[in-house]
């Protein structure tokens, strides 16, 4: 294992919970916060091989499967669409029990066919998979001794869906995951949790402790046992618990080691606890928000974006809304510039098919990634300490190598970028179909005028590069397209926040100076070399969940601070564009002031006071926090 990876394995030894939730109120450069962001306590973890390969897979599918799949189901009950998830119709519709499992005598999924499901993820670039093995219908796809209620003896398939996709995944080369609801289990009548199944058990004479004894710690024992080396076990849910904090932690925990004691190199997800303990709980990599990606901040954990491949996640009969190959090629890219990976949900049908429309997305990701792989698998976060506008970066250090995303058309064709010190050997499509030809670029220290400078001013050990790409527009497709830039030597990159050559400089998480969640303050320092009136816009993405996008920030107000000089601002929806890292949110433009006056060439330090940014992880996320992006401070000529 290299350098970077033992690194990689360290940091998240070190920090994987910890408490980015806990970090409200730090003052402080952010150097210091990525130093460590809260004390956590000392756990066994996964195998640093378990880590590692889990990190260098990067793309997965998910899998929701189950009894919620039947056809008189997928969205329906007694005939009428719910319009609601689809793998939550037991509890939003209050099925009871003798109800849903009626279901059970005419459940027979006979098409499935673990071997094309493997195949079809492989060909589309994916390196792991994660099933549910029990949903919280409390339905195992499995064939459990614990309990009778699973597809091997209550169903009439008779067969373990489980066992054939693990030998099928292990033809393909494909690491295998098993998802299990621990906490929420509708079926049980001990499961007392947060969204239970109160229309058939008395909540006040359920015993979770029986439930959690009799069924989930056995069933993951099974799991465990009987389904070859697992390379991730996947909870859900586990804020919905209703016991004490320490009876919580003790159980997640006792859990936690029967994995390490039987699958040592598989990773635990972070909702295997709830938030709260999050810091004092056993857990591998963080799953944020469903659909939503992380801010652009590289984190010092592991973390996983999940997604839905339509709007639901178990099989609907009504869901037509199939995301884009375009939608899949920009997120997967804006997932791994900050440093994360994309599980990408499926969700199987009552015959146990995936559905055709999902089907010809993943062969159209493949097709992409059948060219581009190379600069999403086992590649690192973006090194720059910004932003674009047209797109993502992407990193493979060993081949030296940067990956530009073109995502958008950038203004005039050019792409313009500050920070590498290196050398820039070559600039060319990683498509080679693209073109054949050498794409026009230049490399050159970066030359500033203004008020009282004679001439040209120098900046030292900048270098300045400019790619042009004007003249390829009608040769690329509408897909997203990618730019390889290979350097010299180790990668050496400034950190000075310096304007575009069209004037423009995006301050964003990357290149924040130092931020204060208690005092509601964000600072950032750039250069100025264009004097001038200066329009500042600040991007924020919908934030809500699932398939409800809401923006419910107009009319919150705060105070721009910029050297000193306050001018107070209110936020507004004052227009919507496209979000490429999020699928499918838009991002809200709020004009913060049409006509700031930077009078001359030199250093600014711009503070937005009064709101709270996200800034750190999904779980601030809320009514009251700003699901932050970016300020984009652009020239008015």
């Amino acid at each position: 294992m290299d350098m970077k990876n033992k690194e990689i394995i360290l940091s998240s030894f070190l920090l994987a919970s910890s408490a980015v939730i806990a970090n409200t109120g730090m003052d402080g450069e952010l150097s210091d916060q990525k130093q460590g962001i809260a004390e956590r306590m000392e756990f066994d973890r996964a195998s640093e091989k378990g880590l590692h390969n889990w990190k260098e897979n990067t793309f997965g599918m998910m899998i929701h499967w189950g009894l919620y799949s039947h056809e008189d189901f997928a969205g329906y009950y007694n005939g009428q669409y719910t319009d609601q998830l689809s793998e939550w119709l037991q509890y939003f519709q209050r099925i009871p029990m003798k109800d849903y499992s009626s279901k059970l005598s005419t459940f027979n999924p006979i098409e499935f066919d673990a071997d094309s499901v493997a195949r079809l993820a492989k060909d589309a670039g994916m390196k792991y998979m994660v099933i549910t093995a029990k949903h919280h219908d409390g339905f195992s796809m499995y064939n459990s001794n614990v309990s009778d209620y699973n597809i091997y003896d209550a169903t009439p398939f008779k067969r373990d869906p489980l066992k054939e996709l693990a030998d099928a995944n292990k033809k393909y080369g494909i690491d295998y995951g098993l998802y299990y609801s621990h906490v929420m289990d509708w079926a049980d009548p001990n499961a007392k949790t947060v969204r239970g199944n109160d229309w058939d058990y008395d909540p006040a004479k359920q015993d979770f402790d029986k439930y959690w004894t009799e069924k989930a710690m056995p069933q993951v024992k099974e799991l465990l046992t009987n389904y070859g080396d697992l390379s991730q076990v996947w909870f859900d849910m586990g804020e919905r618990h209703m016991l004490s904090k320490n009876e919580f932690v003790s159980k997640v925990n006792d859990m936690a080691a029967m994995i390490r004691e039987h699958q040592p190199d598989a990773v635990i997800n972070s909702r295997i606890a709830s938030v709260p303990t999050e810091p004092f709980t056993n857990w591998d990599i963080k799953t944020g928000n469903d659909n939503f990606s992380e801010p652009l901040y590289i984190k010092p954990y592991y973390w996983e974006l999940i997604a839905t491949t339509n709007d639901n996640w178990g099989y609907s009969k009504r869901d037509f809304n199939v995301k884009s190959r375009q939608d899949i090629v920009r997120l997967l890219p804006s997932v791994v510039s900050r440093g994360g990976n994309l599980l990408l949900n499926v969700g199987i049908d009552y015959l146990g098919r995936v559905p055709s429309d999902v089907t010809k997305l993943l062969k159209d990701v493949g097709a992409w990634m059948d060219i581009n792989e190379e600069s999403v698998i086992g590649a690192e976060a973006t090194p720059f300490k910004r932003g674009f506008k047209w797109g993502v970066v992407t990193h493979q250090p060993e081949t030296r190598r940067i990956y530009l995303h073109v995502q958008q058309w950038p203004e005039f064709g050019l792409i313009n970028f500050t920070n590498i010190r290196n050398e820039i050997k070559n600039v060319s499509f990683l498509d080679s179909s693209i073109s054949s030809e050498s794409i026009p670029w230049i490399q050159h220290k970066r030359q500033v005028t203004g008020p009282g400078i004679k001439g040209k001013r120098q900046v030292s050990d900048t270098n300045h590069t400019t790619i042009k790409i004007e003249k390829y527009r009608d040769r690329v497709t509408s897909d997203p397209f990618v730019i390889v830039i290979d350097y010299e030597d180790k990668l050496a990159m400034d950190d000075v926040v310096h304007q575009d050559r069209m004037g423009e400089t995006r301050l964003d998480v990357l290149n924040l100076s130092k931020y204060d969640h208690e005092k509601k303050e964000y600072t950032w320092k750039f250069n100025i070399n264009r004097p001038g009136k200066y329009a500042i816009d600040l991007m924020s993405s919908e934030a809500m969940h699932h398939k409800f996008p809401d923006w419910p920030y107009s009319e919150f107000k705060g105070v721009l601070k910029i050297n000193g000089k306050k001018q107070n601002f209110q936020m507004n929806m004052d227009k919507l564009i496209g979000n490429n890292g999020q699928v499918p949110w838009m991002t809200v433009v709020s004009r913060l002031t049409d006509g700031f006056e930077f009078p001359e060439v030199g250093e600014y330090e711009l503070t937005i006071e009064g709101m709270t940014l996200a800034v750190e992880n999904a779980e601030k996320y809320g009514r009251e926090t700003i699901p932050f992006e970016y300020l984009l401070v652009n020239p008015r000529l």
